[in-house]
């Protein structure tokens, strides 16, 4: 989600001055959003519309439809606040071709659900043609409890028609191992995927 709106403040930063729709499932946070001017749905984004049950956390960018696994302690080992439980609650969750169907021109979606991703971007299928980029947080080694990797996460990209243009690392092991990072990805031309799947993926 939006969180604090750290996104919508670097790119007004950066210059663009068009229209951003933001989505945040927690409500608290969604109201800070509004009450700074930012167009905000209080909903997460998923593949299924209906309702789902949102963690929050202590630190609340990992709040997540998600349950942290053993492997965040590892990537945390000093993060026992931020990685606390703090409450459970039911919240609406949103197809975005469905949210956006009336959202005029071409978009660009930054995703960032905190290990939802994939979900998010199967649930941008109807509006695909639409969709000029996309920039999404890849898992290499999950932190979350049932979350894809980040190979599955590229193959369903590619197979969408999008190339990778850049990666920035997002997070990091101690010891430097790369855990996420957000890929940017852009509509190639020819609209077809290019990458080959191996070992049982498709």
């Amino acid at each position: 989600g939006a969180n604090m709106g750290q996104f919508q403040a670097e790119v007004r930063a950066a210059g663009f001055t068009g229209r951003i729709v933001a989505i945040e499932p927690i409500v608290s946070l969604a109201e800070r959003l509004r009450a700074a001017g930012i167009e905000t749905h209080a909903v997460a984004a998923g593949e299924e519309c209906g309702t789902v049950e949102l963690t929050e956390f202590g630190d609340s960018s990992l709040s997540s439809v998600h349950l942290l696994n053993a492997f965040a302690q590892h990537v945390w080992p000093n993060g026992t606040d931020g990685l606390a439980p703090r409450q459970t609650t039911v919240v609406p969750i949103v197809r975005l071709d469905e949210l956006l169907a009336s959202t005029p021109g071409r978009l660009f979606v930054k995703l960032d659900t905190q290990g939802h991703d994939v979900a998010a971007v199967r649930g941008l299928s109807g509006i695909l043609p639409r969709v000029v980029g996309v920039q999404s947080e890849l898992a290499f080694q999950p932190i979350y409890e049932g979350v894809p990797v980040a190979s599955e996460h590229l193959l369903l990209l590619d197979k969408m028609g999008f190339g990778l243009a850049a990666l920035e690392p997002v997070t990091r092991t101690p010891d430097g191992a790369l855990v996420e990072a957000d890929g940017l990805f852009v509509k190639r031309s020819d609209g077809h995927g290019q990458l080959v799947a191996h070992d049982g993926l498709s």
